[in-house]
């Protein structure tokens, strides 16, 4: 219990509405050879309605001062048309294999329409983000990579179930394993849970997992929608004890 007691919060804002975003999500923050790593994604004026991309700032100095803000992933000025090659960036998450640093994102042609999620690695002499491949699948991530005792890679997220005309779609949480020990290498999923949630009626709609890694054991902490139950949104926990393959909920 000691350990998790909270010290000292400070808290700064690293980045605030302009002219151009006024809209802010999802933001995620890594460490990577000493150097603090910040992204979000940027909407227009509401979330995921017009253009979005991804936005982000690094700081080498642990949190103290913070680079201009860049564009990660995404055209400024594009428009969400899929016939015309721009997409929407939602949202971030960031990843290393100790060598590289990776920035990963889905790409959507509507609110949680997912054509793929994006790989990209960190271009160091261009100061950018450069595309490195596709997953070839619909996920969205929602936590950094993690490694498996394989030496391969994991990211905890979700994946939507088709849908006709509904603004929140019934999603599973899901979780991405690499294929081989290249973060821009093929990938493959594993349902936490298909989108309902084990033992109710009720459906993972919004469905962002946490992820947990104690050697092969792994536990995700799965949020659950819950509209129209006491308390609005809560979690559930599920447990694999076999790095993913299959899960149970505890």
């Amino acid at each position: 219990i000691e350990r998790f007691k909270p010290g000292v919060v400070e808290t700064r804002a690293l980045a605030r509405p302009d002219a151009q975003f006024g809209y802010l999500h999802d933001n995620a923050i890594f460490a990577f050879k000493g150097r603090l790593w910040a992204a979000w994604y940027n909407c227009p004026k509401s979330e995921m309605i017009g253009n979005s991309v991804i936005r982000g700032r690094w700081s080498d100095d642990g949190g103290e001062t913070w680079s201009p803000v860049k564009i990660f992933a995404g055209d400024p000025n594009a428009k969400p048309d899929e016939a015309k090659g721009a997409f929407m960036y939602v949202p971030p998450a960031f990843g290393s294999d100790g060598k590289d640093l990776y920035l990963f994102a889905s790409r959507m042609i509507g609110p949680d329409v997912v054509r793929d999620c994006e790989i990209f690695k960190w271009d160091a002499a261009g100061e950018r983000f450069v595309s490195a491949g596709l997953m070839g699948a619909d996920f969205i991530p929602n936590a950094a990579m993690q490694s498996r005792t394989d030496g391969k890679w994991m990211i905890a997220g979700r994946r939507y179930v088709p849908r006709t005309s509904a603004r929140w779609a019934k999603s599973r949480p899901t979780l991405a394993i690499s294929e081989t020990a290249d973060p821009a290498g093929k990938w493959r999923f594993s349902d936490i849970s298909d989108e309902y949630v084990p033992g109710t009626k009720l459906v993972y709609q919004c469905s962002e997992p946490g992820l947990i890694a104690e050697g092969r054991r792994l536990t995700a902490f799965v949020r659950c929608s819950d509209y129209g139950a006491p308390g609005g949104c809560g979690l559930r926990v599920h447990e694999s004890l076999d790095e993913g393959e299959t899960w149970k909920l505890l």
